[in-house]
Formats: C-alpha cells, sequence, structure tokens
C-alpha cells in the first residue's frame, strides 16, 4: 500500500528534521555559504515539508482506519 511506503520513506527523516533545523539555525551565514546553502530560510520550509507530509500521512491514515 503506498500509504506503508511513504510512511517508511518519511520515518527516518521526520527524526531528523529537528536536528536539521537546529544545525542550520546554529551556524553562521559565511559558515551556510562554505556549505553552498544559499537561503537558510528557504532551505528550512523545505525541511518542514517533510513534517507537513507525515501529518497529512496520519491524517490519511486515521481516515482509512475509519472506513
Amino acid at each position: 500500500m503506498e500509504i506503508q511506503k511513504t510512511r517508511a520513506l518519511l520515518g527516518k527523516m521526520s527524526e531528523q528534521v529537528n536536528q536539521l533545523i537546529h544545525f542550520l539555525n546554529t551556524k553562521t551565514s559565511e559558515e551556510l555559504e562554505a556549505l553552498e546553502i544559499k537561503d537558510k530560510i528557504g532551505t528550512i520550509l523545505d525541511i518542514k515539508r517533510v513534517l507537513t507530509i507525515r501529518t497529512l500521512l496520519q491524517n490519511l491514515e486515521r481516515r482509512c482506519q475509519d472506513m
């Protein structure tokens, strides 16, 4: 089932999201440039999409179970 595949894919990613955001927030602009990250906020928003997808997946699973 697609839901299970997506859940497996996001499983570890969602745990790493907060670590990545913390990492980005503790770096200076010079350090971020050295990592070739030009847009810290855009990068953080991309990372947060993982959390959004996880939440949507959880909601979808609940609705499927309720059916």
